[in-house]
């Protein structure tokens, strides 16, 4: 074999290959076909795929179409049934004293599977005005364990909430009045919602 004269010369990618690659790899579904997605093949840059390759590239027809990865995330359906009312200080004459602790009681299907028997405390700090500030959610409380979107969750905990209690609440209607407080009240709710969570690198619960 004759000896390589000179400095051997060295394949450069470049960044927008790179790029690609990169994102790509993060995407479970692009990672099992990334050869029929990217050429030439990121690792061996070869005319032969890797054999595991190979296989999967046989269940799949053509390249792979992008818009269609990750396109669907398991969606988790909270439905609300409960309201207790621990307490609540409404439009005080001091502002400071205002605010509310209460919890929900309610159920969740993820991926068919049904979680019953769940819990969350809220609140409303003190100083702020029920009417237009955020309410804030703990961790919720029971069997489920798996990807969760607390802020999503938040949200639909806030909207359960102030359906049920306040200028247009169902359960506690308040139209004018000053320095209202309220405490262990139970309120019977009918409040569902749903939202999206990632199956990977998603917090849990």
């Amino acid at each position: 074999m004759a000896r390589i004269k000179g400095p051997r010369k060295v394949h450069r990618y470049s960044n927008e290959f790179k790029l690609k690659a990169v994102k790509l790899s993060q995407i479970e579904a692009a990672s099992l076909v990334l050869g029929a997605a990217v050429e030439p093949w990121p690792y061996t840059l070869s005319r032969e795929y890797p054999p595991m390759v190979k296989r999967k590239l046989n269940q799949h027809s053509g390249r792979l179409n992008p818009s269609h990865v990750g396109e669907s995330m398991p969606k988790v359906r909270v439905a609300f049934h409960k309201i207790l009312q621990n307490t609540q200080n409404y439009h005080s004459f001091d502002k400071k004293a205002d605010h509310m602790v209460s919890t929900l009681f309610f159920s969740l299907e993820v991926g068919g599977r049904h979680y019953q028997d769940l819990r969350v405390e809220i609140r409303q700090p003190f100083g702020t005005d029920f009417e237009s500030e955020p309410v804030e959610a703990a961790k919720p409380v029971g069997s489920y364990v798996g990807p969760w979107n607390h802020a999503a969750f938040r949200d639909l905990c806030e909207k359960c909430y102030r359906k049920a209690v306040g200028e247009q609440g169902s359960g506690i209607r308040i139209t004018g009045g000053k320095d209202i407080r309220m405490w262990d009240n139970i309120i019977g709710v009918t409040f569902s919602g749903e939202f999206e969570v990632p199956e990977s690198g998603a917090e849990s619960w």
